[in-house]
């Protein structure tokens, strides 16, 4: 549902789902970060990869249902499932 410019990348602790949280949010549409802090400090996780322009974000993917993953209580930018371009 969106031309991406960028990727956000969110991180939740396993077991305890939508419990994501922002790990990198790049509102320049150029993808200009190179590295990602706290992927390995032995801690079992998910992460979350999600289109964006730089402006809106785009779908968190789906649930085992087939609903919707919420977007998170602080969001690196407004979510639109119509399409974020």
């Amino acid at each position: 549902t969106c031309n991406p410019t960028t990727w956000e990348i969110y991180r939740g602790t396993l077991g305890n789902y939508y419990s994501h949280a922002i790990l990198t949010c790049d509102t320049s549409g150029a993808n200009n970060w190179t590295e990602v802090n706290g992927l390995a400090d032995g801690n079992s996780y998910y992460y979350l990869i999600v289109p964006a322009t730089t402006t809106k974000e785009g779908s968190y993917g789906k649930d085992s249902d087939g609903s919707e993953i919420p977007a998170p209580f602080t969001a690196c930018l407004p979510q639109d499932l119509t399409g974020c371009n």
